[in-house]
């Protein structure tokens, strides 16, 4: 495919579509898990996979942390001039090496020290045999997910930062919407969800529908704050990407989730998410005002 002298439409639909489709499947399956999970072991189940999560969550942030950040850095070296494939191979194989380091010590890490680590992310004694059997078959996949997140990312890159900011854009539009209409599905019918996932007690029936509508509130600026560290990436500006995301993942919400409940009670918890989405989203609609003015004017002295 020419990127240089193709149709910009064909091209960035082809990246489009793909990206969509890999990133659908992910999701399908990651639903379809979840709701076997609850379905075979019930409540039991499912919060023994929620224990497990955060581990798959670090993997997979930690490829995403090599192959976006070297993806983007590759295309720009390779968009500024030509002859500069040499230096642009150079960042890939630094991310391959950098995925390397971080798959082996994970990879230690959860082979040794699962017990203590899923303790960490909230395994209690009743959950913790569950939680090990559930991550067992995680320690053989730790090298292979890490580095397919790093490889998907340079695998999607199109050499072109311009067309790349774009398809970020239209699919951070779509996600908006797409998760304005589950929030709203989440708050009419809470109980659906709980009988899809899990084989519900009495009591889960009682507590879940209350916590699902206070927790899916921050569905609603989530697609906005995980799409801007993508767009800062895409422009260049990784400080303001890790800002945003080291704020949603530990500082803002790990000081709500611990300072909610001593405050307001233990029901106050299932609101820390979603007020730290909003304080993130009022830090990264600024950054997207700021810079989209400066993008403006730098084009105005340019004319």
């Amino acid at each position: 495919m020419d990127f240089l002298n193709g149709k910009i439409k064909t091209i960035y639909f082809k990246y489009l579509a793909a990206a969509f489709g890999s990133a659908l499947i992910t999701s399908i399956y990651s639903i379809v898990d979840m709701a076997m999970v609850g379905k075979y072991h019930g409540p039991d189940g499912s919060a023994a996979l929620a224990v497990v999560m955060p581990v798959w969550n670090i993997i997979y942030s930690l490829g995403l942390l090599m192959g976006i950040g070297g993806s983007v850095l590759f295309s720009t070296t390779r968009g500024k001039a030509e002859g500069k494939e040499e230096r642009s191979n150079e960042y890939f194989t630094a991310s391959v090496i950098g995925s390397v380091i971080l798959a082996v010590i994970v990879w230690l890490v959860i082979i040794f020290f699962d017990r203590p680590l899923l303790q960490m992310f909230g395994a209690a004694d009743d959950l913790l045999p569950l939680a090990r059997e559930y991550v067992a078959p995680v320690k053989f996949a730790v090298p292979l997910f890490l580095f397919n997140q790093m490889l998907a990312a340079y695998l999607r890159n199109d050499k072109n930062p311009g067309l790349a900011t774009a398809a970020v854009l239209s699919g951070g539009i779509f996600n908006v919407f797409g998760d304005f209409f589950w929030t709203v599905l989440s708050l009419a019918a809470p109980n659906l969800y709980i009988h899809v996932f899990m084989s519900p007690t009495e009591e889960v029936l009682q507590i879940a529908p209350s916590i699902i509508r206070c927790y899916c509130i921050s569905f609603l600026l989530l697609p906005l704050n995980i799409f801007s560290t993508y767009y800062f990436q895409a422009i260049m500006k990784p400080k303001d990407a890790f800002i945003v995301s080291v704020a949603r993942g530990l500082v803002v919400s790990g000081i709500f989730i611990y300072l909610l409940p001593v405050v307001a009670g233990a029901d106050a918890i299932w609101f820390a998410m979603p007020i730290t989405e909003l304080l993130v989203a009022v830090y990264v609609v600024y950054k997207m005002m700021q810079y989209t003015r400066g993008t403006a004017e730098e084009r105005k002295v340019f004319a």
